[in-house]
């Protein structure tokens, strides 16, 4: 048997030069939802987690995960 173990990422972005006040209110907004706990145990009950990263800490994912699927390259035929 083999154990296939996959994820998903999502993130939302806005414009560079974004109003600071305008995004620092869409990021309580989007990690207030993200987190809220009747939300989480949905996911959960689904067998969805929640790993919220915002800013450096997200781009610092997606850079890894770029990383990791380059390695793939060859075994991949690209």
């Amino acid at each position: 048997m083999v154990e296939v173990v996959s994820g998903t990422s999502r993130g939302i972005a806005a414009p560079k030069g974004l109003d600071p006040e305008v995004l620092e209110t869409l990021r309580a907004a989007f990690e207030k939802g993200i987190k809220n706990e009747e939300h989480v145990k949905k996911l959960a009950d689904m067998g969805l987690g929640v790993d919220y990263k915002e800013g450096q800490d997200f781009l610092n994912l997606l850079k890894k995960e770029e990383e990791d699927l380059l390695n793939l390259k060859d075994l991949l035929g690209w």
